[in-house]
């Protein structure tokens, strides 16, 4: 029968164990493979306490994060924005509002910066609503409801 030992991982190794997380793997693997490639440690080295509180302040790190985040999907859930675009007489809108112009609109309505790649919806051609989804991260996400008017423009007659 294989002697087991356990070890604590360093680095992430895909497949095999991530940062912080304590495994029973056989001897030989560890000592011929994971402690002298830097993957992992022995737990009962004096060094695996550090990454132990390495990966405790991490997760508490990511909890904060994860909290900040619910507080914004918390603000925009249900939220209509609302956008004038130029159309012409006919209602055509002159551009199709995207996800772009919806970033635009968040930012001034409620100071909240997104990069357009987190929100997800379909391009509206012509004046009316559509739903989205804000991809905030963390699997944190909000609805919210796109409404576009349009603004008709007026052509300068020549006299």
């Amino acid at each position: 029968m294989k002697k087991k030992i356990k070890i604590i991982f360093k680095k992430n190794l895909e497949g095999v164990g991530v940062f912080g997380e304590t495994k029973e793997v056989s001897s030989g693997y560890a000592r011929n493979y994971l402690v002298p490639r830097g993957f992992a440690l022995y737990l009962s080295d004096l060094r695996s306490k550090e990454i132990l509180k390495q990966k405790e302040k991490i997760e508490t790190a990511k909890t904060k994060e994860i909290e900040k985040l619910k507080e914004v999907a918390a603000k925009l859930q249900g939220a209509n924005i609302k956008i004038i675009a130029k159309a012409t007489e006919k209602e055509t809108l002159f551009a199709a509002v995207g996800a772009d112009e919806v970033a635009k609109e968040i930012l001034k309505s409620f100071k909240i910066k997104l990069n357009k790649k987190q929100i997800e919806m379909e391009e509206l051609k012509k004046p009316g609503e559509k739903e989205g989804l804000i991809k905030l991260g963390q699997n944190v996400t909000a609805q919210i409801k796109v409404i576009v008017e349009a603004e008709v423009f007026k052509k300068k007659t020549k006299k």
